[in-house]
Order: C-alpha cells, then structure tokens, then sequence
C-alpha cells in the first residue's frame, strides 16, 4: 500500500479522524481516568485511558499501513528503522487528565526517512485539531493559523515545562534569571500538545521544553514549524527527531530567545 493512501481515505483524513476517534475516548472518560500508575516519578502518569487510546490508535495504523513502522509512548516500538514512521503521544498531558484538568491532547506524526511530514495534534476538550503538513501550513480545524507577530520581548507571553528537576532547572536557569535584566510573561499548561497549538496559532509567542521524549516534540515540531516559527535545538540547529530538546518563537523573537537559554 503506498504511503500516501489508504483504502478509503487520504492520508491526513485518515489522521484527522483517528485522532478525532482518540479523542472522544479521552472526553468520555475525562473525571473517570481508571488505574493510575507510576512510570519513572511521580509525575510521570499512565492510565487505562492512555492505554486504551494507544490499542485504538496503533491497531488502526497497522490495518491501513501495515508496512510502516510505529513509535508510541504506550508500547514498543514497531518497525522502528521503516521508512514510513509514525509518532504517537496517545494522551499528552496525562497528569491534567488525571486530576481532572482539561488541557491535554492526542498528537500523532509521519516521517518518512526520519523528515516529519504530517502532524496531527487535536485538543478534545475544546475540539480544536491542529494539522500541518509539511510545505503547506499549518491549520486549526481546517482554517489557516500562523504563529504571532510579536516583536519586543518584554511584550512576549511563552510557555515553559511544568515538571522539572535538578538538570531541568540547570539547563532553564539562565532563562529564569533573565528576568532581572528583562522582565517577561511565561506559563506552563503541563501538556506539550497544548503549548505548542498556543504558540502555533498565536495566542503564545514562544516554548522552550527539555528532555522530552520524541513522542512529545514530533508533532508539535512540524506544527510549528509550518505555522512560521522557527524551531531548533538549543545550540540553534534545526529540530530533528533526534533532538530531546526544543526552542521555538516567531522570527521576530526566536534570535532573543535563543542567545538567552544558550548562557
């Protein structure tokens, strides 16, 4: 089967509506997560919902592209070194889930040879799906978004990561004490799917995230990007799949922002 097509439906309608599929499973189930367990701390959150959206979402994509390799946060990777790879975060923000906050999202990507190409990142609460596909755009529920105009940076509102650590907050810090020098607004929403729609669509200027895991940066990355941010690593190189760290701003900003978590 080709790349580009399945049986029925084009590529993006395919993701499109399984992510929509995911995402009415999360609704339902929002203030009813089931089991809860622990996976390396205590803010790192599994649940049956998470599980089941990830039996749900890789049974599909192996029924229509069965040839294609599968990254998911839930399970082992399949077909890892295909050509055609598919990136699953099944429930991203699984913590808000589970206290009953309703900002988390199903984000899934396609690479082909390790270049996304298609993003799919779909909010269930606010039903609001975010899509781009590479060299045409980036979208909110079929209509154009761009990332925002914001020039000066003390007028800029970012987005930061919610849970960190003693590494987390070596690698941030320069960002934190910048502040005296250059006061800012900064916020964490605890759900890398919806930090980056923010930003995508303009409603935030920029994100800075570390040591995430590919499954958190895939979509969002591609999104982004073709929302007109740029995005890179923290030494200013192009985000790849191989990168567990992520800078992204408008152009107007994203100098600025990088020469200060570069310190």
């Amino acid at each position: 089967m080709s790349a580009g097509e399945t049986p029925r439906f084009s590529m993006q309608q395919f993701m499109e509506e399984l992510v929509r599929q995911a995402g009415a499973i999360a609704r339902v189930r929002f203030g009813n997560p089931g089991a809860i367990t622990l996976k390396r701390n205590a803010g790192d959150l599994v649940t049956e919902v998470d599980r089941q959206i990830n039996n749900l979402v890789v049974e599909k994509i192996r029924a229509a592209y069965p040839d294609h390799g599968i990254l998911s946060e839930e399970q082992s990777a399949y077909r890892a070194e295909a050509e055609y790879l598919w990136i699953v975060d099944p429930l991203d923000g699984t913590r808000n889930f589970a206290t009953g906050t309703p900002l988390f999202g199903v984000m899934i990507g396609f690479a082909q040879r390790g270049i996304l190409q298609r993003a799919v990142v779909y909010d269930p609460m606010f039903d609001q799906l975010y899509a781009a596909h590479r060299g045409h755009g980036a979208t909110r529920n079929g209509l154009p978004i761009h990332c925002s105009a914001t020039r000066t940076w003390a007028h800029s509102y970012g987005c930061g990561s919610a849970s960190q650590d003693v590494n987390k907050l070596r690698r941030v810090k320069p960002l934190l004490l910048s502040v005296a020098k250059e006061p800012f607004s900064m916020n964490a929403f605890g759900s890398m799917a919806i930090s980056a729609a923010h930003v995508a669509d303009g409603r935030r200027d920029w994100i800075v995230s570390i040591e995430a895991a590919m499954w958190d940066y895939a979509a969002p990355a591609l999104l982004l990007e073709e929302s007109g941010c740029i995005v890179t690593n923290f030494h200013g190189k192009p985000w790849t799949l191989n990168d567990r760290e992520l800078v992204a701003a408008n152009p107007h900003l994203h100098p600025h922002l990088l020469a200060i978590v570069r310190q």
